[in-house]
């Protein structure tokens, strides 16, 4: 369900920007897209009224793609990790 929000909010930003002489492509803000849907979407589904429904997921659906980030190109940095072993050394472990 996810998946299928991010899709429709992609097109919705896309269709919105098209005019826009931009420097970045626009794509939906997918922890922000989670926070709304896991309010949101259990009231949809629990609503009786299919016309207040689609009413709720068009909402949604507006909500969702007005929090955008850019799609910045050659972005690829990795992630660093510390090694686990060097966390406490014999002489210098935590105490209890």
């Amino acid at each position: 369900m996810a998946t299928l929000a991010k899709m429709q909010s992609d097109d919705l930003i896309q269709k919105k920007n098209k005019e826009k002489n931009l420097k970045y492509e626009y794509k939906t803000n997918v922890n922000i897209m989670v926070s709304e849907l896991k309010d949101e979407l259990i009231l949809i589904m629990m609503e009786k009224n299919e016309r207040k429904r689609k009413i709720r997921y068009n909402m949604l659906l507006s909500e969702i793609s007005r929090n955008t980030i850019p799609i910045r190109p050659d972005r690829h940095n990795d992630r660093i990790f510390k090694k686990a072993r060097d966390r406490y050394p014999m002489n210098a472990r935590k105490g209890l």
